[in-house]
Order: structure tokens, then sequence, then C-alpha cells
């Protein structure tokens, strides 16, 4: 084999590592925006919430209610 086809196969074989070790045109992978999805806000039903009482006698707002100058701790009463 003569000078100028070793030459020509070595150029070739060159030219094919330099083009395989060039970085891919890819193009940029976009993330999809999520749409917000409205959560349900739970409904309370007399069945399944507790309630709280006192010695009161009507239904706690918070976690104590004033009687006679006195404050008393609400306790849950299940329904």
């Amino acid at each position: 084999m003569n000078f100028s086809f070793m030459f020509f196969i070595a150029v070739l074989a060159l030219f094919a590592n330099l083009t395989l070790a060039l970085p891919g045109q890819n193009p940029p992978i976009k993330k999809p925006t999520p749409t917000p999805t409205p959560t349900p806000t739970p409904t309370p039903s007399s069945t399944s919430a507790p309630t709280r009482t006192s010695i009161c006698g009507r239904p706690c707002v918070g976690r104590a209610c004033r009687y006679n100058r006195t404050l008393y701790r609400c306790y849950r009463e299940f329904n």
C-alpha cells in the first residue's frame, strides 16, 4: 500500500473520531409547567367531627370558656 492511501485512511479515521466526540445538538428539555389543582376544603360534619363542650353548657370556642368568672377547660365529646 502506498503512503497517500495510508494517509487518507488515517485522516478519515481522525475525522470520524472527532465527529463522534463532539457533543450532540439536542434541544434543551423543557419541563412542563404543572397546573395547580384546587384542593377541596373538608367540610366538618356533625357525625365525624368532635365538638368541644365544657361545664358552661355551650360549645367552646378555643380550649376554655369562662363561667361565673372562672375559666374552665373544654374537653372533646364524640358524637
